[in-house]
This record gives C-alpha cells, sequence and structure tokens, in this order.
C-alpha cells in the first residue's frame, strides 16, 4: 500500500469535505458515531437545514462544486 501526502491548507481542507460526506451518507444509512452526529456539525458549520437526507444531497451538490470529485455510486457486482 502507498501513502499518500496531503499538503496545504486547501487540499486538506478538500479532504476533510469528502471524508465530512462520506461519513454523512453512512449515517444516513444507519452508521451510528459514539460522538457527535456527523449531519449537526455539517448543519451547523455550512448552515444547512432540513431532514438528513436533505442535508446530504445539499451537502455533496456542494462539495462536488468545490472539489470536483462527485459520490460515487456502488452497486452490486453482475453475477454470471
Amino acid at each position: 500500500m502507498e501513502a499518500l501526502l496531503i499538503e496545504g491548507p486547501e487540499r486538506i481542507a478538500g479532504v476533510r469535505l469528502l471524508t465530512m460526506r462520506k461519513m454523512l451518507k453512512l449515517e444516513c444509512m444507519g452508521l451510528k458515531r459514539s460522538r457527535q452526529s456527523i449531519y449537526s456539525i455539517v448543519k451547523r458549520e455550512h448552515n444547512l437545514k432540513g431532514n438528513k437526507q436533505k442535508v446530504y444531497e445539499d451537502f455533496s451538490r456542494m462539495v462536488t462544486c468545490i472539489t470536483g470529485i462527485e459520490e460515487r455510486e456502488y452497486g452490486r457486482a453482475n453475477s454470471r
């Protein structure tokens, strides 16, 4: 496994946004954190309103605009 070095405040902030988006998606699917929910953190830091799904959709669009990286959907593998 290769190491990845992320340098600079803008890149670190971008990786943080991508991580938060993935964490929020997992929280929408039912995974719980032992600390404050990422849903409440995202709402507070980015002034978003709504339920988890609405906040996830709005935040995901925001992250895509900022980073240029879209959320990938993983489907089931085709069985033969």
